[in-house]
């Protein structure tokens, strides 16, 4: 929760939670394997439940119907295969404005995945018969084991939002204390008329900015262009203006005033040291894997990371038992 807060997200779709709140805002399966949270200080939709099931829930907010999965590895084919029925039959009525994410345990090349399973296979299939649109992007793991790294959490939308889902990216460098990392994206709804007294900062940091996926985020776009009317002059240049501004966001970050970080009730020095420390702990375990290092010290560096998430845990746990007394 503190980490969507610095973010400033209002919608989170959570697979596998340690726990969920019985509070208002918060949607969970019949399982309480999956969970969406709506923080109505941000998020300005009216939102209601609109189906539980064994291993997912959905629900209506505005215009849209958002739906947050857990599909454990332990299943097999044919209870995966019935999830997907159960999910069918919610997605019968709804073509358009659909999000779907979760934790699918399911491996196919269309994602970035090196293989693709049964599980992937049937995935794929399914999706294309209801038009679904993967949102993915890039080849980075959404999950790191030791046993190994893996793509199993996926984002897809209907295809009127494939073009608006903008800023997906795998969080890799903040700390979920988890195996999987935190993902964000966002979905533009249109033209919103900034304040008066402020201006849209077209800057973006020249520093941060990545060629390839600059190149890859117009050429994309030339392969889709949205114009109702290619003759037209004016659209045209509308959409190339668009076409950049999308492509710079893609990049690089923005360079502009920061919104104020709110923190969480329960959050305090001490918790956020031993995150900070959890974070370098990490890192020095992801770095000691990608250079090859001996088995023993990636052990015993993957050793003293799961013990400082533990306790990181703990701490987040005493914290919040302290602030509800």
């Amino acid at each position: 929760m503190h980490s969507a807060r610095e973010l400033g997200s209002g919608l989170l779709l959570v697979s596998e939670p340690n726990h969920i709140p019985d509070s208002p805002g918060w949607f969970a399966s019949d399982d309480r394997g999956a969970a969406i949270f709506v923080d109505t200080n941000i998020v300005r939709l009216r939102c209601s439940i609109a189906a539980q099931g064994s291993r997912f829930v959905a629900i209506n907010c505005g215009p849209y119907l958002v739906i947050s999965l857990y599909a454990p590895p332990s299943i097999d084919l044919f209870d995966f295969n019935a999830l997907l029925d159960e999910l069918t039959c919610i997605l019968s009525t709804r073509v358009d404005k659909i999000i779907l994410t979760g934790d699918f345990n399911a491996k196919a090349r269309i994602w970035g995945s090196r293989l693709t399973d049964r599980r992937g296979l049937l995935l794929t299939r399914w999706a294309a018969e209801r038009d679904l649109r993967i949102a993915n992007e890039g080849q980075s793991p959404t999950c790191v084991r030791p046993q190994g790294e893996s793509i199993i959490d996926l984002t897809w939308v209907s295809s009127d939002l494939a073009q608006r889902v903008v800023n997906w990216r795998i969080r890799g460098n903040m700390e979920s204390l988890s195996d999987h990392c935190f993902i964000t994206f966002e979905i533009e709804t249109g033209w919103v008329r900034p304040p008066p007294n402020r201006t849209i900062q077209r800057k973006w940091n020249p520093k941060k900015f990545d060629t390839d996926l600059f190149r890859a985020s117009l050429y994309w776009r030339a392969g889709n262009p949205t114009m109702e009317d290619p003759m037209s002059i004016n659209q045209l240049v509308k959409w190339l203006d668009t076409s950049m501004e999308e492509a710079c966001d893609v990049a690089a970050p923005r360079i502009g005033p920061r919104r104020p970080r709110c923190k969480a009730y329960w959050w305090c020095e001490s918790v956020a040291d031993l995150r900070r420390r959890c974070i370098r702990a990490r890192r020095s375990w992801q770095r000691a894997k990608k250079r090859r290092r001996s088995e023993e010290i990636i052990a015993d560096l993957g050793t003293q990371y799961k013990h400082l998430r533990k306790d990181t845990l703990r701490k987040l746990e005493i914290g919040k038992r302290k602030s509800a007394a």
